[in-house]
């Protein structure tokens, strides 16, 4: 029986990540090698057509974001009582973040009620356990839900001292809606 797997060569490639130094896609390897003394307007990038769901990402001139992300929500869960059902350890939450950095994808992203801060405080963490050029691509994200928007100064100190950093590249308004527009937060 033939093997309908692509090959071992092609299941490695890079995945697409958009250089908005230079407004085009490219791979990986091609964004990290590249660069631009320009600044470049924010580039959009969406999957060819016919490839099934448009996946398009902007960004402030420079950074390069993989159209894929590493979702940041499971970290810091504390076991079976906790939404996850998994306790995720720090252990876990090094290896997981290093084999996302290492193939490819260049964001992270978080926020200040995951697991009650603990997600932050395991990818800050995390972060720092990577080589300094795979850490140089990564894009940290994390949010705030409005209930907290009076206060987005206090909120958003806690979650850099939580995630080890001065600043972060994208700080954006979470909003979760259930059965009658109730705002979870």
């Amino acid at each position: 029986m033939a093997d309908s797997n692509p090959s071992s060569s092609d299941a490695a490639a890079a995945p697409e990540v958009v250089d908005t130094t230079t407004d085009s896609p490219s791979t990986s390897a091609e964004a990290a090698s590249s660069s631009s003394a320009g600044g470049g307007e924010a580039a959009a990038a969406a999957a060819g057509e016919g490839e099934g769901a448009a996946a398009s990402v902007s960004a402030p001139a420079g950074l390069s974001f993989s159209k894929l992300g590493f979702g940041c929500w499971q970290l810091g869960s504390k076991g079976t009582d906790d939404y996850w059902q998994l306790e995720y350890t720090q252990e876990m939450a090094n290896e997981m973040v290093g084999l996302a950095a290492s193939n490819g994808f260049t964001y992270f992203d978080t926020a200040g009620d995951y697991s009650g801060g603990d997600s932050e405080r395991q990818l800050g963490e995390a972060l720092k356990t990577l080589d300094p050029s795979l850490r140089a691509k990564c894009i940290v994200g994390t949010k705030i839900v409005p209930n907290n928007c009076d206060r987005v100064e206090h909120h958003l100190t806690e979650q850099l001292a939580r995630l080890q950093l001065d600043c972060v590249d994208l700080f954006v308004r979470s909003c979760v809606f259930v059965c009658g527009a109730h705002i979870i937060g």
